[in-house]
């Protein structure tokens, strides 16, 4: 198994008072766009809202 991993922010929400640094969209972003690889899409990535991070 090789990680994928999604943004190290958290959004702004009810639960956490609006302090979170990202709006919801900006969060959930990377994790749908992790959710919708196929098998032979990229594996070891970092990704946050803005695309692909370098390690």
């Amino acid at each position: 198994m090789t990680p994928e991993l999604a943004t190290r922010k958290f959004a702004a929400s009810d639960m956490n008072q609006q302090t979170g640094q990202l709006t919801v969209t900006e969060g959930t972003d990377p994790i749908v766009e992790l959710a919708m690889l196929d098998a032979d899409g990229p594996t070891g990535i970092f990704i946050d809202h803005l695309g692909p991070i370098g390690w």
